[in-house]
């Protein structure tokens, strides 16, 4: 007989024996003694597996509140970090041990130019001749 390795093959391995036991339980006499902590193993394992499917549940309902709970936090954080902005300013270096970026001074662009010169891309150079032997 090959060995069982499931949860679900071992439990009705079990069950079938225990009821061909029962079958023939005046062949079987002497068994009957034998089964009692089968049947109570059998018992534990049920309860085991219940209480496994109930924690997967419980687990994907905890992550989703988790994940609700995440997002209530963030929001806040956001509220306190505008009340921190609105108190202390929005250029004040202050704000960076907030994590809130202060507004920097605006760059004044020349008149008619809407973007600074571009620098000068240099020209890609040939490389250097051999020498011809003659």
């Amino acid at each position: 007989m090959p060995s069982l390795s499931s949860i679900a093959d071992v439990r009705v391995d079990a069950e079938n024996l225990l009821a061909a036991i029962g079958a023939n339980a005046e062949l079987l006499q002497d068994a009957a003694p034998a089964t009692t902590p089968l049947v109570a193993n059998l018992a534990r394992l049920k309860d085991l597996t219940t209480r496994r499917d109930t924690l997967k549940v419980d687990s994907q309902v905890l992550s989703t509140e988790i994940q609700g709970t995440l997002r209530e936090i963030r929001d806040e954080c956001a509220v306190l970090r505008a009340l921190v902005k609105s108190k202390l300013g929005v250029r004040s270096g202050k704000l960076r041990e907030f994590k809130v970026p202060p507004l920097g001074q605006s760059v004044r662009r020349k008149k008619g130019s809407s973007s600074p010169d571009p620098e000068p891309v240099p020209a890609p150079q040939a490389p250097p001749a051999a020498p011809q032997v003659g």
